[in-house]
């Protein structure tokens, strides 16, 4: 019998300021399609947050290891794997696969790159050379050029004049990407650039700011057939990172010629460089003149596939493993209930979907930090509806509770806020219409669409409506249409949201629920994804078996969000395989939830009180789950006992201002009897913070603390899992008062016990706990040292800090 052939997926690394959590969720659908396609799956990846070898039926091996070229080359000579796959691993999995290619490593063991030939990779990797094949197939470009030396940018320069675009080529740490508008920010961008290329090169090229930016998503199969997936327009112009804009599907002002023009372009550009799978074309268009350019290709699985699958209901990810593994969009099937021949037809939308950039910068004390070229969000917000408003203001109203902060700000600090955009830049847009700004001249500060600050303005005179029109049923049932929140009525009203949405149910405004199918409803097909509106018609039904409702971590945000999801992918899997339905609420669309072999059915939706009481009153579940969510002890049916809440652990968050070790033991407690589950160190610095299993202990320490956890542990304690701190204090150890562990440290004792805390829990909530899964963990516990390194954006965002636990956005895991 013939072994089936193995493909080695190069991960993604660390979450970091580039990627937040897209590729991992990604990966899960992408392995279970190319299983089906007949592939053992291994995936090289040193990230502990990365939920697909812990998920069942995807990844058959794993290699706990930095997808670094050393790492790679000894897999390919264990594995002699028949395939590669490098573009569910960002920018630098290309990087890494062409110096792969270049060792000779994949032609000595026959190793086939899947997704592209190396030849396209050597041009993805290098701008200059890409450019050049650009203009073979007569697509615009803006003027770009390596260079070694101030002097030859200058002299570039001289001939494209300013401003200009300076960034090293493969920088070692961000993206370093900065415009330039005089010869002394020239010297001094370029001399930063060539010092963090690995080459000593940086990268010059014209700048385009101001322009709109559109992005195409293309599909292609092996044959040569090609799919436009979604053209998505970015709401802010170039010279705003496109991770730091709003994105809005479908496009809203371009004209039917230059939706096709810029379709022809990115089909021809996708047919060149034969890629087969999905590629992503970023343009800028001159709207004066009619004019676009290219301005990036990206071959890769990256954000915008993650959002156009969410806001489309297309299954992006499962169509690109089938793509890579050599299947044809005509001979894709797809199951959960899609049709026959989704896979081989253009997604078409009846909704308007806004991704929104989510900030950490008020967290990290950084005040005055405009929006430039270089990324400064650290995850996005999904918000669905019948119009761009009700979609914009789902978006917004869970970031952004006090919509009215910026009443009290002077006209002067608000003209700087138009002029020089500042995370979060809608806002001083929204007070600028209240206070009288012409939308054209808003549009000539802003450099925004007009055609938006138009939608905006309708904004704000359905808020003067609701000011005028205090309890008024009609301005009420409009403002619900629009999109406005109980929240954000009762601000303008001043009422409570109690009083508001007992107004609604006596006026029987009441929201129902669509769903997200590819055809807009010209098929049959239920993918089991919803979003709410306030129209007539409802397309959701209750789950018809006993079911939980678990509600998402939502966007990523600082401290770390990606672990808090990978915990509730966990929860949520044990929920299925204990035979319940798992009725999911999410808004982060890079959330590794919003997959059908984890969740029974998903609401794309806010995680706020009025949204989750709505869904509840419908679905009724017999449990809510959630991380320890303040409102949920008030929903109606929570109140009632008929549905019963369990919140997991909140994150205990420490932010250390000294040189600490502290030594922590484990020990889950079912109530009865305790489990110990081992002894981590805890080394925080302001350097940095790692944590490590099973270390080496002084002697006597690890009996002396094992005894302090022992007798920490009584019966007026919840089951759970705890730990006890001990530090030493001049040669004596001083124990801390027992607590729950943070998600991330729950994340890290699953994978060094090799036991499955979440399953641990979940199994404990409904009463069907045994002590032989835990005595068999410890049986069978990891005696390694095991460390989790955390990472920090402080590098990428140019800031001088020392590290503090609840600034987290990342980790690497390290075993010996």
């Amino acid at each position: 019998m013939t072994a089936e052939p193995v493909v080695l997926i190069i991960g993604a690394g660390a979450d970091n300021l580039q990627h937040e959590g897209e590729l991992n969720a990604a990966l899960v659908k992408v392995a279970q399609a190319l299983k089906k396609s007949g592939y053992q799956t291994h995936l090289i990846d040193n990230n502990p947050f990365n939920v697909a070898p812990e998920l069942p039926a995807v990844i058959d091996h794993y290699s706990v290891a930095a997808p670094t070229v050393a790492n790679l080359t000894r897999a390919i000579e264990q594995l002699q794997p028949a395939a590669l796959l490098p573009t569910l691993g960002g920018r630098a999995a290309l990087q890494v696969t062409e110096r792969l290619a270049t060792s000779g490593i994949l032609n000595k063991y026959g190793v086939k790159i899947m997704g592209m030939p190396v030849a396209t990779i050597r041009q993805v990797n290098n701008p200059s050379v890409l450019n050049q094949t650009l203009k073979q197939i007569g697509a615009t470009t803006k003027k770009i050029a390596p260079v070694t030396t101030y002097a030859d940018a200058r002299d570039l320069v001289d001939e494209i004049g300013f401003p200009v675009v300076v960034r090293s080529v493969v920088p070692q740490a961000g993206s370093l990407r900065r415009i330039v508008h005089d010869y002394h920010e020239l010297q001094l961008a370029v001399s930063t650039a060539i010092q963090h290329s690995p080459s000593h090169q940086a990268m010059v090229q014209q700048s385009l700011a101001g322009l709109k930016e559109i992005e195409v998503v293309v599909a292609r199969d092996q044959s040569g057939m090609m799919m436009q997936l979604a053209m998505v327009e970015d709401l802010d112009p170039i010279g705003i990172h496109a991770g730091d804009s709003v994105a809005v599907l479908p496009t809203q002002t371009l004209l039917d010629r230059q939706i096709q023009d810029m379709r022809d372009v990115a089909f021809k550009i996708t047919r060149k460089l034969r890629v087969v799978g999905i590629n992503h074309v970023q343009f800028a268009l001159n709207q004066l003149t009619g004019q676009f350019y290219v301005i990036k290709n990206s071959p890769y699985f990256d954000r915008l596939a993650t959002f156009v699958e969410q806001a489309t209901g297309y299954p992006v990810a499962r169509v690109y493993g089938h793509l890579v593994a050599g299947k044809l969009l005509r001979d894709i099937r797809l199951d959960h209930g899609l049709a026959k021949h989704t896979a081989a037809m253009e997604p078409v939308l009846d909704r308007t979907a806004i991704r929104l950039p989510v900030f950490a910068n008020d967290q990290l004390g950084v005040q005055n930090k405009e929006l430039t070229t270089e990324k400064q969000s650290v995850g996005s917000v999904l918000g669905l509806g019948r119009s761009l408003l009700e979609a914009l203001l789902k978006a917004l109203g869970e970031l952004h509770p006090d919509f009215y902060a910026l009443a009290d700000l002077g006209d002067e600090e608000l003209d700087q806020l138009l002029i020089h955009p500042r995370p979060n830049r809608l806002l001083p847009v929204f007070e600028a219409i209240r206070r009288g700004y012409l939308t054209s001249e808003l549009s000539e500060l802003t450099k925004l669409d007009q055609y938006y600050l138009d939608q905006f303005k309708r904004l704000v005179e359905l808020e003067n409506r609701l000011l005028q029109a205090p309890k008024d049923r009609a301005a009420l049932t409009a403002a619900k249409y629009w999109g406005f929140s109980d929240r954000l009525i009762g601000q303008l009203w001043q009422c409570s949201v109690t009083e508001l949405r007992a107004l609604r149910q006596e006026w029987q405004i009441h929201r129902t629920f669509k769903e997200v199918d590819p055809s807009a409803g010209e098929l049959a097909q239920h993918p089991g994804t919803y979003y709410a509106t306030f129209e007539m018609e409802n397309e959701s039904q209750p789950v018809a078996k006993t079911r939980v409702l678990l509600l998402g971590a939502g966007p990523r945000t600082l401290g770390n969000g990606v672990a808090n999801d990978y915990l509730l992918t966990r929860v949520a899997a044990e929920f299925k395989r204990q035979g319940y339905a798992v009725v999911v609420v999410e808004d982060n669309p890079n959330s590794a939830l919003l997959n059908r072999a984890v969740a029974t059915k998903c609401y794309l939706e806010p995680r706020d009180y009025e949204r989750v009481a709505a869904i509840m009153a419908l679905e009724r579940p017999d449990y809510l789950v959630s991380l320890a969510c303040p409102f949920t002890a008030e929903l109606p049916l929570v109140k009632a006992g008929t549905t019963r809440a369990l919140a997991l652990p909140p994150a205990s968050l420490t932010a250390p201002v000294a040189h600490e070790v502290r030594y922590q033991y484990n020990v889950f407690f079912d109530g009865h009897y305790t489990y110990p589950l081992g002894i981590t160190r805890l080394l925080l610095t302001p350097a940095g913070i790692k944590t490590e299993f099973a270390p080496d202990l002084p002697a006597g320490l690890g009996q002396t603390l094992a005894q302090a956890g022992e007798a920490a542990v009584s019966p007026e304690l919840a089951p759970g899992l705890y730990q006890v701190e001990g530090q030493l204090i001049d040669g004596q150890l001083a124990i801390q008062p027992i607590h729950q562990p943070a998600p991330w440290m729950l994340v890290f004792l699953s994978q060094v016990t090799g036991l499955d805390l979440a399953a641990v829990w979940v199994r404990l909530a409904l009463q069907k706990f045994s002590g032989r899964l835990l005595t068999a963990a410890m049986q069978g516990q990891r005696r390694q040292a095991t460390r989790l390194e955390a990472l920090f954006p402080y590098a990428a965002l140019h800031l001088n800090r020392s590290t503090r636990l609840s600034e987290m956005m990342g980790a690497r895991l390290e075993i010996e």
